[in-house]
């Protein structure tokens, strides 16, 4: 008989849906139901498309053995981490606290009011069994000694999260700036690129900040690091060369063996950053991953009203990797004469060799000496490898296809409206506009309650579950990019909206920073503060970037205030995040070199943007307007007619207008210098 998770709308709670462990909801519910039976709480987080969740599906929560244990001794909730990230955030610090790593599945032993007293990540069934068992001897024998370490793990949560306000300027120097990012680069792999060591995550947040503080400032070594490092991300097999889009991450240090779930918010993240690596490098293989990247969403998670899926799983059949994976056999069958080169091109049973005599693909080799070997002229090679592409593609889909999560996220499609956006500043391509603000509408229009709250997730035509401030941050940041893209002022009025939304529901003026959770959510036992980057950059950290930029564009100075305010709050963490602070990082980029407004103003404003559209400016904000228009504050007062001009302005001082483009460039770089 199903459990309780059969009422769920979740794609990762109906996969356990029938397991014989009596799993519930995170709810209240169950948090009364473990007070009345004196019992502990299971808390297990996972996501529709972990392997490894999968696999202790399969060996623990698939058992009756198992089941029986937990049925009779706890109360298990199942927590989708994409629905919950408060929850998500909450049970992994307390388990990083208590282990030093993390990861999922995430399963955390619980007093009955939610405290945290045990966890890990996978356990195998045995260490499972016997985990548990222990713990609930100890349970039984001292429950005292469990309420203690409750105790003590929460207060330590609580403590990992306060900050002591800052109401001053920050003191991290230029110097420290730049100590900081030598110690980045430090720890960077200059050989095969990303961070040292393994398993290896892309970091989009670490990899764009670094390249555009290495613009910005003329750092060579950053910017080299950068490029190199993306090539070689794009070279392994962590990228689908078939079908287009990034797998999670590469679990050894060559980018080649992934585990193979393929996630939105990385891949939205991702195509904002090749996008402005091209800007800065005009390399093919940048647009190829962009274009790839972006058919693929198009292709396999693209709902019909516009907004994205959020995940394909890692495996197929029980088998992960099977739906990516090829024998030089199967080549052979689909291709023909053909099959030798694509056996060479993607290291068919060469270099993209993995286990049990299937490949993984890779780039194997460049396709100069490909034609040279297989007698072809470098555009007839190319011209071939497409067609090959296409074939091996047409062929897959006659597999069996990986398991698809739709629901909907908030966060997530607001990074991929992000992305496109810039993508089509980079390569000039209105499609890729359209297909952001088609995804944008529908934000707009289906997350928002008639009761005037805003929801994280959306699935058949329903909306739930409280936006967090990771949804909200990132929204704003969104309309904020399609109107510098754009320069249509409805942008900026949702805005303003949203950030008067947010600042209600989610500003702490004691902390001056932003609660993850609207203050009308439920309250958990602790929460701790979204403060560091990660795979998907932190909320607080998109915040101060937000005011950062909207205070300039609507002359609000208390939000340029409160953004260096939040700023100078990460002061004494920059350090001790390292990498993982780089959002706060390039805010100090434009604090010590400059972050200049450039408004253009006149009748040929539009013509104009198309030139500026040419070149990577990303310590500017260009906007412009071809018509008199003082409701917006930067353009405000600063109409010549029949004339188009340029205001060039940093911290509220400008110098003087100038109706020559290129002259206005000069000196932004002049200025740079």
């Amino acid at each position: 008989m199903p459990n309780a998770l059969a009422h769920s709308r979740s794609p990762y709670l109906l996969q356990h849906a029938n397991n014989p462990v009596d799993w519930v909801t995170w709810s209240n519910e169950a948090f009364e139901l473990a007070k009345a039976q004196k019992k502990l709480i299971i808390v297990s987080i996972g996501y529709s498309a972990c392997h490894w969740c999968h696999v202790m599906e399969h060996e623990s929560f698939e058992n009756q053995d198992v089941a029986d244990v937990m049925n009779t001794h706890f109360i298990s909730i199942k927590v989708d981490r994409e629905e919950r990230p408060d929850v998500d955030h909450l049970y992994m610090e307390s388990v990083q606290l208590m282990t030093g790593q993390g990861g999922w599945p995430l399963n955390v032993i619980c007093l009955p009011d939610g405290r945290p007293i045990f966890g890990g990540t996978y356990f195998p069934q045995t260490k499972w069994i016997d985990t548990l068992s222990n713990i609930v001897r100890l349970w039984k024998d001292d429950p005292n000694a469990c309420l203690q370490y409750g105790d003590q793990l929460v207060q330590a949560i609580q403590q990992h999260a306060t900050l002591p306000p800052n109401a001053g300027e920050s003191t991290f120097s230029k110097s420290d700036l730049e100590n900081f990012f030598d110690q980045v680069l430090a720890k960077a792999d200059r050989r095969l690129g990303g961070m040292q060591g393994a398993p290896k995550f892309p970091m989009p947040v670490i990899l764009r900040t670094m390249l555009r503080y290495g613009w910005i400032s003329g750092n060579e070594d950053a910017l080299q690091w950068v490029h190199h490092s993306l090539q070689c991300m794009a070279s392994g097999g962590i990228y689908d060369h078939i079908g287009g889009g990034f797998a999670r991450y590469s679990t050894d240090a060559y980018w080649k063996v992934p585990h193979f779930e393929k996630m939105l918010y990385d891949n939205a993240q991702l195509i904002r950053l090749y996008a402005e690596a091209y800007r800065t490098e005009p390399n093919e293989l940048y647009r190829k991953v962009v274009y790839e990247t972006v058919e693929w969403l198009q292709r396999d998670l693209l709902h019909p009203a516009g907004a994205s899926w959020s995940a394909l799983d890692a495996d197929t059949d029980g088998v992960e990797g099977k739906y990516y994976v090829w024998t030089p056999q199967e080549l052979e069958e689909v291709l023909s004469n053909d099959a030798p080169i694509a056996q060479e091109f993607y290291g068919i049973g060469g270099i993209g060799e993995w286990e049990h005599g299937v490949s993984i693909p890779v780039i194997g080799s460049s396709i100069r000496p490909l034609a040279e070997k297989f007698d072809f002229s470098p555009e007839g090679m190319a011209e071939k490898l497409v067609e090959i592409r296409q074939k091996l593609q047409n062929h897959r889909k006659s597999r069996t296809q990986p398991g698809l999560d739709d629901k909907i996220l908030l966060g997530w499609n607001a990074l991929l409206v992000t992305g496109m956006a810039q993508a089509s500043l980079a390569f000039s391509e209105a499609n890729l506009l359209h297909l952001a603000e088609r995804n944008y509408r529908f934000l707009m229009q289906q997350f928002k309650g008639d009761n005037g709250r805003w929801y994280r997730t959306w699935k058949s035509g329903v909306a739930q579950v409280s936006a967090f401030l990771e949804d909200m941050a990132h929204l704003l940041e969104a309309s904020l990019e399609l109107y510098q893209v754009t320069w249509n002022e409805n942008y900026l009025e949702d805005a303003q909206n949203l950030w008067h939304y947010i600042h209600k529901n989610h500003f702490s003026a004691d902390k001056n920073l932003f609660h993850f959770s609207p203050f009308w959510a439920e309250s958990l036992v602790a929460e701790p503060l979204d403060l560091s980057d990660n795979v998907i950059p932190s909320a607080n950290g998109v915040m101060a970037h937000n005011a950062f930029l909207l205070g300039r564009l609507v002359g609000k100075p208390e939000m340029m205030d409160l953004s260096q305010r939040m700023l100078a709050n990460l002061d004494g963490k920059m350090n001790s995040y390292g990498a993982y602070a780089s959002n706060w990082a390039l805010m100090h980029t434009y604090r010590h070199y400059g972050f200049h407004e450039l408004a253009v103003v006149g009748p040929q404003a539009t013509q104009m943007k198309s030139e500026l559209e040419d070149r990577f400016l990303p310590n500017v904000l260009v906007v412009g307007t071809p018509y008199p228009n003082d409701r917006v504050s930067i353009f405000s007062d600063r109409w010549i007619p029949e004339k188009t001009v340029f205001y060039l302005c940093e911290h509220g001082a400008c110098q003087l207008p100038t109706t020559d483009l290129d002259e206005a460039l000069q000196n932004i770089q002049t200025h740079n210098d």
